[in-house]
């Protein structure tokens, strides 16, 4: 999807400097274009909401989604953070307990974002929201990287043949990198720095499975509503108003990109939602034992883990992954994606209002002749 929003966004730029540097029918009269002062607000304008944006996304979105996707919702024993500096009344519930205390069920740690973020700001101090970032930033950079040597330098070219293959090479060969994020993010801090913690070639043979079939989903849910959106017909700016064009229909266009849109949102639901799920949970199964989790997780995975010193394949496997899924956990997790959504939308659009603003305060002062 980032590929999208890049190909997107570009356009958009494109588009816009066309109409804020109008030509005349008269080739006499001189163009004007955006001055530098223009686009320096404009620029860092955008740069900050990216960055509020991209905080959200990650704190909220992978972090948190991260953590409600291998929470077990129903722990048997497990002792959280406790405020307050008297510890008297934990003596008085281990020597008398009443008769109710047990029978309670505790609320799932990722159940609110605000009871997530508490929690991880007391286990993993108050830049813990960002945890594992390092290493997210190596997992984007290597993919970028192997992305364009699998597909010959033509990665970034959405019709190109081979940018699916190449996106999905580069996922499987970097998978290691998306195993140690994940293990970062579930688990206790380490004082190890993350390069230490990315597993070798047996871990990499366990995970390659998952992340493939990941990238395959990703990859479907980004084709199919590409190639429907490909039947409209897109107008550049050069031609002037597509409106002026007899044959120019729009309400074919605006059907084609409510039916892509659609398309995007239900192969989002059914196929990359689950494959993402069933990558996470395989990789919280390999988690080796001596790491503590910051979140209660069954390791056993409902007891569909057999250990390998027992002769089993010491990872859950991809059916079972999915199947130990609970509804309640499924439920939990698309609150929290539905949630930050909103949330980076709500900044998408503050970003749009922003822009305006500064357009209309400038007014002529924004161009220059060029």
């Amino acid at each position: 999807m980032s590929a999208v929003a890049h190909h997107l966004v570009r356009r958009g730029m494109d588009a816009t400097s066309g109409y804020l540097s109008p030509t005349s029918n008269d080739d006499n009269e001189e163009r004007r274009k955006l001055s530098a002062w223009a686009i320096l607000v404009f620029s860092v304008t955008v740069i900050v909401f990216s960055l509020i944006s991209f905080a959200i996304q990650y704190t909220y979105g992978a972090v948190v989604g991260t953590l409600a996707v291998v929470e077990d919702p129903h722990p048997d024993i497990y002792e959280p953070i406790r405020g307050g500096p008297d510890d008297s009344s934990k003596t008085a519930n281990a020597v008398g307990p009443g008769p109710d205390v047990g029978l309670e069920r505790p609320v799932p740690i990722t159940s609110t974002l605000r009871s997530a973020i508490l929690h991880l700001r007391a286990r993993a101090g108050p830049w813990s929201r960002f945890r594992g970032l390092g290493i997210y930033m190596c997992l984007a950079i290597s993919r970028s990287i192997l992305t364009q040597f699998f597909t010959f330098g033509r990665g970034n070219d959405l019709s190109h043949p081979l940018h699916s293959f190449g996106r999905i090479a580069a996922d499987v060969v970097s998978a290691p990198l998306a195993l140690a994020w994940v293990h970062i993010i579930i688990s206790e801090p380490s004082a190890k720095p993350f390069w230490r913690r990315i597993p070798g070639y047996s871990s990499w043979v366990k995970i390659a499975p998952a992340v493939a079939l990941q990238s395959v989903a990703s990859q479907l849910t980004f084709i199919l509503p590409a190639h429907l959106a490909m039947r409209s017909r897109v107008w550049s700016v050069k031609e002037g108003n597509p409106f002026s064009d007899p044959e120019f229909d729009p309400r074919a266009d605006i059907a084609i990109a409510i039916g892509a849109l659609l398309l995007t949102i239900c192969l989002a639901l059914l196929i990359e939602l689950p494959a993402t799920v069933t990558m996470i949970r395989v990789a919280a199964s390999i988690l080796p034992d001596q790491e503590e989790t910051i979140v209660p997780i069954d390791r056993t995975f409902g007891g569909k883990v057999q250990p390998a010193i027992l002769g089993g394949s010491g990872k859950v496997g991809l059916l079972d992954a999915w199947k130990t899924f609970t509804w309640p956990s499924r439920v939990r997790l698309l609150k929290v994606l539905v949630k930050t959504f909103a949330m980076v939308f709500t900044v998408t659009v503050a970003c749009g209002i922003v822009i305006a603003g500064e357009a209309l305060l400038m007014k002529e002062k924004m161009f220059v002749q060029a």
